[in-house]
């Protein structure tokens, strides 16, 4: 079994997302739920007036947790939703 700490990570509370000290970088194969088809130019990303964040995180996915973010593009949705859920499940309703 490898010891790469993003295998076993499970998020944190939103709240301790920017004091958290012990996440571990995203990993490449990190996938967003329900990213949109980008269709934009290179230099640009799409970026959105509210995202709702919901699903699972920590010890076994049993806590439950959501909160709403605003003005985040969605490179910054994929380093939230990372920190903030890991390995578990959960989704970003975006709306623009």
């Amino acid at each position: 079994m490898s010891n790469d700490p993003t295998n076993s990570y499970h998020g944190t509370d939103h709240d301790k997302i920017d004091s958290a000290s012990d996440i571990p970088p995203i990993p490449e194969s990190f996938q967003v739920p329900n990213a949109p088809a980008i269709d934009a130019a290179a230099d640009c990303e799409p970026r959105y007036s509210e995202v709702f964040f919901h699903g699972n995180y920590g010890m076994l996915c049993g806590q439950y947790q959501e909160f709403t973010r605003y003005n985040i593009t969605e490179s910054q949705i994929r380093q939230i939703g990372w920190a903030a859920f890991g390995n578990c499940g959960w989704n970003a309703d975006r709306c623009s």
